[in-house]
């Protein structure tokens, strides 16, 4: 499964009428403990109160493009996301439950007009009445991660991110199903691949990121970070391992900022 910035940038433009802007909240507390300035990304102020709204809204919203969509069903923990997302494009929406699910669970995700059925002891077994479902009944499955446009939803927090705090400097991803891993997965590029970097910068600005950052592990590195500076439309930071010959040719080459590798001496910006 091959996914790009394209694809989300893509499911932003879907998801802009359809969900809240969370803003990134300053943590006094943890950046106390920790010495740094941490910031939270509070999904839990999400529609349904949670990022999962991202994912099954871009995957609605792509089959919608696409045509044919009748109806949808699901099981997992994106339920509720599903129901919201099946309701704001009039969608008939069906979630299979365990029978053990939780009463409130139940009960939030039916008043976003989702018809819940319980099925079995776990979610193997709501998962197998789901599929049932969508033979029975022509509905189309929503799988609750592995799926390019659930991924590429979910993965739109990392293009906030970005947004709202541009030199960000680690970024701490939750992972279960593991949708959410693309957030920092697509934060990467190779600098050697200037064209490709270059490309991928581009991406970033025509996205509102107001920098770049790209690791110069070795010489070779260096001297591409050089040619990409030339022509990149951001400014950039160099992410180093330290070495005095990276940071003075990342220097000369036009780096607006060089950062230490926080594994060597610290994280500390020269």
């Amino acid at each position: 499964m091959n996914i790009e910035l394209k694809d989300f940038e893509l499911a932003a433009e879907r998801l802009k009428p359809i969900l809240h802007h969370t803003e990134l909240d300053h943590s006094a507390t943890f950046s106390a403990m920790t010495g740094g300035d941490i910031y939270l990304k509070c999904e839990n102020r999400q529609k349904t109160g949670s990022f999962k709204i991202r994912g099954a809204s871009n995957k609605i919203a792509a089959l919608m493009e696409r045509g044919g969509l009748q109806a949808v069903s699901s099981a997992g923990n994106h339920a509720q996301g599903v129901a919201c997302a099946a309701r704001k494009f009039g969608i008939p929406a069906t979630i299979v439950m365990p029978k053990a699910a939780p009463i409130a669970k139940v009960q939030a995700t039916e008043n976003y007009g989702a018809r819940v059925v319980l099925a079995g002891d776990c979610y193997d077994d709501a998962y197998k009445r789901a599929c049932e479902i969508c033979e029975e009944e022509g509905a189309t499955f929503l799988h609750p991660y592995n799926d390019l446009e659930v991924i590429a939803g979910q993965g739109t927090i990392g293009l906030e991110i970005l947004q709202q705090l541009p030199d960000v400097d680690m970024i701490f991803v939750p992972i279960g199903g593991g949708a959410p891993v693309v957030i920092q997965s697509m934060l990467n590029t190779k600098t050697t691949d200037v064209e490709g970097s270059l490309k991928q910068i581009r991406q970033l600005a025509s996205a509102g990121c107001q920098i770049a950052r790209l690791a110069v592990p070795n010489m070779e590195a260096a001297r591409s970070f050089a040619d990409i500076c030339k022509d990149s439309p951001l400014p950039l930071v160099a992410d180093i391992h330290f070495d005095y010959r990276l940071a003075i040719a990342a220097a000369e080459g036009g780096a607006s900022k060089i950062r230490i590798n926080p594994g060597n001496i610290g994280g500390e910006d020269r």
